[in-house]
This record gives structure tokens, C-alpha cells and sequence, in this order.
């Protein structure tokens, strides 16, 4: 059977409606039509600069007054309320935002220098020591917010623990970190600070401190977390009470002392575990390296899903990322910051010199007998110079957390799954480029 087909023109084809079908979308049609005129209406309005000045304005939510000009601040990366402000009258701030005011402050520089750097770390966690078979390892608190404060002179970075005392917040000096004297040579800027960029990212058992220093390297630092309080607060009052000279002997030592003397009992760490080099940053070899001002860090510490850090052998699988990165080149150098060693007994020792030894101390960490210089795991070339970091760091993260994430996790699985937990290592350690951009 043979059909015949024509061609019909959907525009010119007419299919009448009865009525009142027809007066129906006839109104409908001209509903919409308005509708349409209307929106295009807004849209050009929109494209015009007098659009925006109908806009309405937000206002701050809160205002905090400070002497002097605002240098540098730092927000926590956890999304807290606090907010760390570094002042040129050689004042650290600490900021509660919630309530708009100023809630601890101190001058860690004398005569009145300014602070360039500050920071704050929460995200550290104390290391489980094994004290013996059948004995229970004491709970252990999360260690207290530390701030850090640069300034423009002094070779120092001060540490300070933010405690919450009866009548308020207390800055506590915890830690001095000693950085190395910048060589005076004909090129060395005078005005220039003795840090150019701080960061800082808490790891099981310090907190990492990754300092750009004038001589385009950067240095990272490995800072104790002090000594835990494990006895009850209540026992602590009663069982030393408050003399009547006590006030005026500390006004006295206060009024006396400096910023030296109040770091002078606080431990002391001269040495730098790790040293970054850069000079891969450069677009080829024999270039030279691109100036201070445009060198950007980038550091960040994956997590898995589950937990901050993992027990045991899983807690040293997570170590610092250092992204670096210059908008006069095309390179982009990733570099890996391992991880504090778990504290262990020297290897070799008979049981008897075994039980000898003294126990290691909660958030204390021996001074590092010299400083291990790093190389790039990764160095990325890419196409054009690199403008944007945040947004390509932000790519490499998402990636990197998921596959260090699961693979912190690994160790809860049985030994069948030998061979996964293999694949998954080489790939978090050795990603190669192909495989980060899938």
C-alpha cells in the first residue's frame, strides 16, 4: 500500500480552533507577549549604568577601631569568628567577630614594630605515645589556638597560646621560632621584611610553619604544641592559692620585662626541618627566577572523610601541600611536606635499657640537628603565565583530598585488599599529571 506525502510548511499551516478555543489563545498570546516585552524591558534596564545605583546597599555587620593602621590579618580556614590583625603601632589583635570587639592583644616586638605576618592554627592534635602493655593512655585535650606574629626587623616568629582564662581571653607566650639572618649584599632591599608570606597548618604532633623569606626560599618549621593540662582545673585553684604580693610582683615583672624576657622560658626552635627550593619556578633553565613580590604559596593540608588525622600508621599518611606559583612564569611546583615521624624508642635496645628510658613528653619535639632541603614532587607547565591560583589550587585540591582522603581510610580493610591499598599509595605519592587532571 502506497501513501502519498506532502510537504507542509509548520508556520503557514493554519489549524483553526473552535470556539471559544480560539478567543482563549488569542488572550494567552497576548498575555505573553507582554510578559516578554516587559522582560526585555528589565533586561536592558539591567544593562545600564543606572541600574546600578538602585542597588541596595550592605552595610558591615560590625566595626572595630584599632590604633594605628591595619598591616596584615588572617581569618581561620575552618570558618571560626576569629580573626587575627597585625597593626603598625606593633600590635597582635585577636578579633571576635560575632561580638565586633577586640578580645586579647599584645606587642610581641619592642619599641613598637610593626607586624607584617600574623596567623592562627586550631586544626593540630597531640600524638598517642604507648605508655606499656595494660596501661591506658591518658585523654588527651585538643590543643590550645596558637597565633603567630611577624614583624619587619626582628628574626623571630612569636607563638602565643590563646587560652580562655575566668576574666577572659589570655595570649600566653608558647614558642619562638629563630629565623636565619638575611646576608646583607648590594641587591638587599633595606625596607623589606624579614618574612614575606606565613603560613601555617596544623599535622599530628606540631604545626607546620612554612615562612617565604627575603632570599626566595622558603623555610618550614616544626612547632611543638606545648605540654598538655591534664590535671582538674578545680585542683589546680585549691591547691595553689592566691599570695597578696602575688599581683603586685607580676604588675612589677610585666612593667619590667619586654617581649625578650617574656619568650625566654618559652621553648626555643632554631632549626628548620625542611628547605623549599624555587628556582624551578623560573620558565626555563637558564632564565633567572621571577622577583619576590610575584611569588604566591599556596599550602594546605588534605583530610580524610572520617576523622582530621587517623590512628597509628594512618596518621602519617596526610602531609602538607606547597603550591607555588609566580604570575611572571608558566610553572606551577608542588611540593610535600612530610609529616612528624610517630615517637618511637631508638631501634636496637635491649628490654632492660628499654625500661629505662623515660617516656616522651606530650607536645614537646626535639630541636632538628640540621634542615633537609626539599625538591618539587611535581612541576606543571602550563600553557600561559599563571594569573589565577586560587582557582587552579582549588582543582588540584578537590582531587588530592578525595584520593588521600579514601586512602587514610584503607587501613580498616583486611589484608586481601593488599594490592588496592598498593595502588592507591602509588597514585596519592606519585600522581602523575594525566591522572590529576582526570
Amino acid at each position: 500500500m502506497v501513501f502519498s506525502w506532502e510537504k507542509v510548511n509548520p508556520d503557514g499551516a493554519v489549524d483553526p480552533l473552535p470556539l471559544p478555543f480560539s478567543i482563549i489563545d488569542e488572550v494567552i498570546e497576548d498575555v505573553l507577549e507582554a510578559v516578554g516585552e516587559q522582560v526585555d524591558a528589565i533586561e536592558k534596564r539591567k544593562r545600564c549604568a543606572e541600574y546600578e545605583f538602585s542597588l541596595q546597599e550592605a552595610g558591615p555587620s560590625s566595626f572595630v577601631q584599632v590604633p594605628g593602621r591595619i598591616a596584615c590579618a588572617y581569618v581561620e580556614p575552618r570558618g571560626t569568628a576569629r580573626m587575627a590583625v597585625g597593626t603598625s603601632q606593633g600590635e597582635a589583635l585577636l578579633v571576635d567577630t560575632r561580638k565586633g570587639e577586640v578580645v586579647a592583644h599584645a606587642h610581641p616586638f619592642p619599641e613598637s614594630e610593626p607586624v607584617t605576618c600574623v596567623s592562627l592554627c586550631s586544626e593540630s592534635a597531640y600524638q598517642e605515645i604507648f605508655a606499656g602493655p595494660g596501661i591506658d593512655a591518658p585523654t588527651l585535650p585538643s590543643p590550645p589556638l596558637k597565633l603567630f606574629a611577624a614583624g619587619v626587623n626582628t628574626p623571630k616568629i612569636l607563638v602565643y597560646d590563646i587560652q580562655k582564662e575566668a576574666y577572659g581571653i589570655l595570649l600566653k607566650p608558647a614558642c619562638a621560632i629563630q629565623l636565619p639572618k638575611p646576608e646583607e649584599t648590594e641587591e638587599t632591599e633595606v625596607d623589606r621584611p624579614v618574612i614575606e608570606q606565613l603560613h601555617t597548618r596544623g599535622v599530628y604532633g606540631g604545626v607546620h610553619v612554612v615562612a617565604l623569606l627575603p632570599d626566595r626560599t622558603v623555610r618550614v618549621f616544626l612547632c611543638p604544641l606545648g605540654e598538655p593540662d591534664l590535671e582538674d582545673e578545680a585542683n589546680v585553684v585549691l591547691d595553689t592559692p592566691i599570695a597578696e604580693g602575688d599581683e603586685d610582683d607580676e604588675e612589677a615583672e610585666h612593667e619590667a620585662g619586654g617581649p625578650e624576657e617574656e619568650f625566654a622560658q618559652a621553648p626555643q626552635v632554631n632549626t628548620a626541618m625542611f628547605s623549599l627550593s624555587l628556582t624551578q619556578l623560573a620558565p626555563m633553565r637558564h632564565l633567572p627566577m621571577p622577583e619576590l613580590d610575584t611569588i604566591t604559596l599556596m599550602v594546605f593540608s588534605p583530610r580524610p572523610r572520617d576523622g582530621a588525622y587517623g590512628v597509628g600508621v594512618s596518621a602519617g599518611q596526610v602531609p602538607t601541600l606547597c603550591f607555588s606559583s609566580s604570575v611572571e612564569s608558566n610553572a606551577v611546583l608542588a611540593h610535600f611536606i612530610p609529616p612528624p615521624t610517630p615517637l618511637a624508642a631508638p631501634a636496637g635496645l635491649e628490654l632492660d635499657e628499654l625500661l629505662m628510658k623515660e617516656i616522651p613528653k606530650h607536645g614537646v619535639l626535639p630541636d632538628p640537628e640540621f634542615t633537609k632541603k626539599l625538591q618539587p614532587r611535581r612541576r606543571w607547565s602550563m600553557p600561559a603565565k599563571v594569573l589565577d591560583v586560587r582557582k587552579l589550587t582549588a582543582k588540584l585540591t578537590d582531587v588530592i583530598h578525595s584520593s588521600i582522603g579514601n586512602f587514610a581510610g584503607l587501613h580498616k580493610l583486611s589484608d586481601q585488599c593488599y594490592s588496592s591499598v598498593s595502588k592507591w599509595r602509588h597514585f596519592c605519592l606519585h600522581p602523575s599529571a594525566e591522572e590529576l587532571q582526570d
